[in-house]
């Protein structure tokens, strides 16, 4: 596994086939954190349309002083996240990390990243959508986005701080093509 990739375990086993872009850096700053208890609980992820029948996964949130633990199921047990819900202007964002246990899980070396999902949450139902790696690496060809990254393999590594991901996100949040809905959760 690349030390970049880190981030994209993620959605294996639960959005095989989606590529993903993750961040060095939070794309928050504390003041943008927006915990709502709404976001704790059990949560079944639906298949995508090109995956197999009772491959659903489960999602577990749990409070985690003004942030969350999530636990993933894998092939190989559990894997382990901080998760940050912030709020930028009126849109709803998902900071998902690899916690430390999950990290040193996959090797020590590894360096934990940001994946940033634009959030949509309802009572019993959250949609979560990935940057769009593909839209991403377009605009950053043609100049019309200006984010510090590299390039590891086939993966997008965003490395620019804070407040230009804050800038970003801000900028394209009601973007239908910057933002791919990837994956659909229903309360459980």
């Amino acid at each position: 596994m690349k030390w970049a990739t880190l981030g994209i375990f993620v959605l294996a086993g639960v959005a095989a086939g989606c590529t993903s872009v993750v961040s060095l850096q939070p794309p928050f700053t504390q003041a943008d954190l927006a915990p709502d208890p709404a976001l704790v609980g059990t949560w079944v992820l639906y298949p995508l349309a090109d995956e197999k029948e009772g491959t659903a996964a489960v999602w577990t949130v749990r409070a985690a002083g003004g942030a969350y633990d999530l636990t993933i199921p894998d092939e190989n047990g559990e894997l382990f996240f901080k998760a940050y819900l912030v709020r930028l202007d009126q849109y709803l964002f998902l900071d998902i990390v690899p916690n430390d246990a999950t990290v040193k899980r996959y090797r020590p070396q590894l360096v934990p990243v940001h994946m940033v999902f634009r959030m949509w949450m309802d009572r019993d139902a959250l949609l979560l959508a990935a940057i769009s790696e593909g839209w991403l690496s377009k605009r950053i060809a043609r100049g019309e986005v200006n984010l510090a990254h590299i390039r590891v393999g086939d993966d997008l590594l965003l490395t620019g701080s804070t407040k230009e991901l804050r800038e970003f996100a801000l900028q394209y949040a009601q973007d239908s093509e910057a933002f791919i809905k990837v994956l659909f959760l229903v309360r459980q």
